[in-house]
């Protein structure tokens, strides 16, 4: 019968490195308790990284570079999203919007560069 400590490894593996996680990403495999000493056992063997408390990555290694690098910010905002359940969304009207860029990028329309206004009306 696998471990606790072979199931959160395993899942480490399957996610790959650079994911970012909270022990709450491991509850449906032990108890709390269980879960933070496994981590903590699994930070001392090198295997993953304490960024905070709380906070831990499978980090990412740059063969060209021989270093360790640090964990993407976005991965590391949405472990903590997940951990407090959270939804991160960007700016209504923002560009980064899903399926919601600015009309005149859609259809070529070009701006005028003294006011920032479309040169034509947009429809």
């Amino acid at each position: 019968m696998p471990t606790i400590r072979n199931k959160i490894s395993a899942r480490i593996h399957r996610w790959g490195t650079g994911r970012v996680f909270t022990p709450k990403d491991f509850l449906d495999l032990g108890n709390r308790g269980m879960v933070d000493v496994t981590l903590s056992q699994l930070v001392s063997t090198g295997l993953i990284r304490r960024l905070a408390r709380g906070i831990y990555d499978y980090p990412k290694h740059s063969d060209p570079l021989g270093l360790t690098l640090r964990p993407d910010i976005d991965e590391i905002a949405h472990a903590i999203a997940r951990r407090f359940r959270w939804q991160i969304t960007p700016p209504i009207g923002s560009s980064l919007w899903p399926g919601r860029l600015p009309r005149r990028m859609l259809d070529g329309q070009g701006c005028d560069n003294e006011n920032g206004r479309p040169s034509r009306p947009v429809p």
